[in-house]
């Protein structure tokens, strides 16, 4: 795992280094190369993770759990990016405002979070509501239903269609090109959304140690980084040197896990 994150990092940031210099980038390949961006990012976590396992730990399983955890955000961005690398400009850019509506509609229920800071205690509770609503109203006015008040504010709109995780896979199995690896992006995304959702024998899982488990915690890479060469292949049109680098990246990691042919 420290080998295949290590490789997927590597030549990852010097992708997104590449891309940075384009002059041609617009929002929607901002948001695509932002999903390949979260990817490394989780993945460099892992990486710590290993590192602490293996010299501090006696390559133990202690860390397994957030390395899941970490894990399944990976494949879930894979598979969110490769959604929306299949569609047409303007339904992807319909998806990225649905992306940003949800995150606006869940700013009322965090009200307590920003009435938590200390220097705000002293205003009480009814000015501190009446401040968070108008900062809403003012901050993002295109999502606010001003025809609708609940709670004391107004209603944020809802997504026209919103789409679970799910229901991306499904449309990507409609398609021939992506799935065969969305199949297996979603058996793993479901597999280590078990290390977030408490039972028993999910608990146990995680508790399987590395040289046991089967297959190899670092095979979900091979499809994460083949998500990612699709992601980034839709975000900068082929561009030599940036498709290089990710291209790069499954072959090596394919060598480390003894899947290469």
């Amino acid at each position: 795992m420290g080998q295949a994150t290590a490789v997927f990092s590597y030549f990852c940031r010097k992708a997104l280094l590449a891309y940075c210099r384009l002059d041609n980038r617009d929002n929607r390949s901002d948001v695509l190369m932002d999903f390949v961006r979260r990817i490394e990012t989780n993945t460099s976590a892992i990486r710590e993770l290993v590192t602490v396992s293996i010299e501090q730990n006696n390559s133990s399983q202690y860390y397994k759990l957030p390395m899941g955890l970490l894990l399944r955000s990976c494949l879930m961005d894979s598979l969110q990016g490769l959604y929306i690398s299949s569609l047409s400009v303007n339904a992807a850019d319909e998806m990225i405002t649905q992306f940003d509506q949800d995150y606006v509609r869940s700013l009322p229920s965090r009200y307590e979070v920003y009435s938590d800071r200390s220097r705000l205690k002293d205003l009480g509770d009814v000015i501190l509501r009446l401040s968070y609503g108008l900062q809403i109203e003012d901050h993002f006015p295109r999502y606010v239903d001003y025809s609708s008040v609940y709670d004391g504010y107004f209603q944020i709109k809802k997504p026209s269609k919103a789409k679970t995780i799910r229901a991306m896979y499904q449309d990507l199995q409609q398609q021939s090109c992506y799935k065969d690896l969305s199949r297996y992006l979603y058996a793993y995304f479901k597999t280590y959304s078990q290390y977030e959702h408490f039972s028993l024998m999910g608990l146990g899982d995680s508790l399987v140690p590395f040289d046991e488990e089967q297959p190899i915690i670092s095979k979900p890479y091979e499809y994460i980084s083949e998500a990612a060469l699709y992601i980034v292949k839709c975000a900068v049109c082929d561009d030599k040197q940036i498709m290089s680098y990710m291209s790069a990246i499954g072959r090596n990691i394919k060598t480390i896990n003894g899947s290469q042919k």
